[in-house]
């Protein structure tokens, strides 16, 4: 799969074909592309601080996240954000454009990566089918140059 800024594709081996995924494809299922290709909030998103909260004895800020470019997969996210050492997210409500709360994320353990702290637990709770959630693990982290070709659509599927 590759994403570059709005567009995203997807390439499934023994085919020939590199398919488009529309931006309404990019939400269906429990996890959707967007989640797992990821979002980058900083470039994508406006966010202000609109509150602060007390969960199992931890100080957390509570953040809003307003979509400011075109063609993301939330409107809006709203993250509560740790105050204590690393800043850590404790979770995240992804909404859509009409405000309906679509996804719950909970960041359930944090692993050390060169000094770094990183999630390794990840778990999506879907709003809108009832008792549907998957388990993300995000394990065995590490630094490798890579060659900046395969980051195009032309190399999809012919790069190993």
């Amino acid at each position: 799969m590759l994403k570059e800024d709005s567009n995203m594709w997807l390439y499934i081996p023994g085919t020939r074909r590199v398919i488009r995924i529309a931006p309404s494809q990019r939400l269906i299922g429990e996890t959707s592309n967007g989640d797992v290709v990821g979002t980058n909030f900083s470039r994508d998103y406006s966010a202000k601080i609109v509150g602060e909260e007390t969960v199992e004895g931890k100080e957390f800020w509570l953040l809003e996240l307003t979509s400011s470019t075109p063609g993301v997969a939330y409107a809006k996210v709203k993250v509560w954000m740790g105050k204590g050492e690393g800043h850590q997210p404790l979770k995240s409500e992804f909404y859509s454009r009409s405000d309906r709360l679509l996804k719950t994320a909970f960041y359930k353990d944090y692993k050390s990566y060169s000094g770094e702290m990183k999630v390794h637990k990840l778990l999506l709770v879907d709003a809108l089918m009832q008792d549907n959630y998957t388990w993300m693990k995000f394990d065995n982290y590490r630094l490798e140059e890579l060659n900046p070709a395969i980051f195009q659509k032309a190399s999809l599927g012919r790069l190993n």
